[in-house]
């Protein structure tokens, strides 16, 4: 079986090797390999006690060696390693009280949420270890939960949002059995941090079947119980349908829904924990996408100066007029949205015109920007000294 892996992991199993010990290829990757899709973060697995990993490895950094696991640095990139476990009790919805470290590899397998994530590749050169269906699963497109369902989801209920953010990432559809079990304990990711659901979320929102994990969480009543800022969105449908046809890109799926919002969506920008930016951008967007559209080309071309940054998404998500689309993307490419660029500074337009700072400058500035805006050949020192003398001395095209 030819999974093209990077050369690194070979180097680690066989350094393992040299100490007894196994090395296997587990988790997202070797999934995302066996469905022929590039894979960027290798997760290994190994027999190998967490000091016997640090011992046999020159640069590693120890990033959850109380569960087992150790990065190892390499040449062409860093790689995760976590000793072969088995998870004890979880009492707090999230991690187990502890872990114990075994020398088979499926019952590592046998405590992993999905099927299709429950498989073993024997590093360097296999075989693989498939105790629980994965690999049926996967040509299937099935979303199976390993062993019982409930107890998997009560185990740690954000398995719940994982079960609805494969289906979005892969197309799949999520078993009978696993889908009942969703539907029952879904109450239980209420006591999930705003962190790992707004994870979650995004993860969801920015994937190609996002719209069919949506619904997902609508009918099992996660939006009313983790976004509940969304039931107040009345066209559902046609909210989704629009972010079917949009790009796989997260501020601009989110604009995308919160215009459907009926308030300004401060409370949700913050339930999702987005960076202040991209809070502050989206709730702007939120406010011009509402906004009647501007009228006239004076009109838009003093929109288009206000709201540089948002003029992209606000083009991508409304359908405004086409006179605004067209000097947008003009300017798109000749980026001239305020004063600033302009290529002549204040200091030297007081010393041409006798003027001190204050509203006659500003006065000047806005009237050469709007002369660059008909024309941008004319934003050049030369041109717009002569402008801006002319200007000083009543002479303009409206004079």
């Amino acid at each position: 079986m030819d999974l093209t892996l990077p050369a690194d992991l070979r180097t680690i199993a066989q350094k393992l090797a040299l100490a007894g010990e196994e090395c296997y290829l587990v988790g997202g990757a070797l999934r995302d390999r066996l469905m022929a899709i590039p894979a960027h973060d290798y997760d290994l697995a190994t027999t190998a006690k967490p000091a016997k990993v640090v011992e046999i490895f020159e640069k590693v950094i120890p990033t959850g060696i109380k569960h087992g696991t150790v990065t190892i640095i390499m040449p062409g990139g860093q790689y995760e390693i976590t000793t072969l476990r088995a998870d004890g009790a979880y009492k707090d919805g999230r991690r187990p009280e502890a872990v114990n470290f075994i020398s088979k590899i499926e019952d590592d397998l046998a405590r992993r949420d999905f099927t299709i994530n429950a498989i073993a590749y024997k590093l360097p050169s296999g075989p693989l270890c498939d105790p629980f269906g994965g690999q049926p699963d996967l040509k299937a497109q099935l979303i199976r939960t390993v062993g019982q369902a409930e107890e998997r989801f009560k185990e740690d209920a954000l398995r719940i949002l994982r079960a609805a953010r494969f289906m979005a990432k892969l197309g799949f559809e999520i078993v009978p059995e696993t889908y009942k079990a969703m539907q029952k304990l879904a109450p239980l990711t209420a006591g999930l941090s705003k962190e790992r659901t707004a994870q979650e979320f995004c993860l969801v929102l920015t994937a190609p079947q996002a719209t069919k994990a949506l619904n997902l969480f609508k009918k099992i009543g996660l939006i009313e119980l983790l976004w509940p800022e969304l039931t107040a969105i009345s066209a559902w449908e046609e909210c989704l349908n629009g972010l079917a046809g949009l790009p796989l890109e997260r501020t601009l799926r989110l604009g995308h829904l919160f215009s459907y919002l009926p308030q300004e969506p401060k409370s949700l920008a913050e339930r999702l924990v987005l960076p202040a930016k991209e809070r502050n951008h989206l709730i702007a967007l939120w406010h011009i996408l509402r906004a009647a559209p501007p009228q006239g080309i004076a009109t838009e071309r003093e929109f288009i100066a206000q709201n540089y940054s948002l003029i992209p998404d606000y083009l991508a998500l409304f359908r405004g007029p086409e006179s605004l689309r067209t000097l947008a993307e003009r300017y798109q490419s000749e980026p001239l949205y305020n004063d600033k660029n302009l290529a002549i500074k204040s200091n030297d337009l007081m010393e041409l015109c006798a003027l001190k700072a204050g509203p006659a400058l500003g006065e000047l500035r806005r009237y050469l920007l709007e002369k660059v805006w008909e024309n941008p050949d004319l934003n050049e020192r030369e041109a717009l000294s002569v402008l801006a003398k002319n200007w000083a001395q009543g002479i303009t095209d409206e004079s």
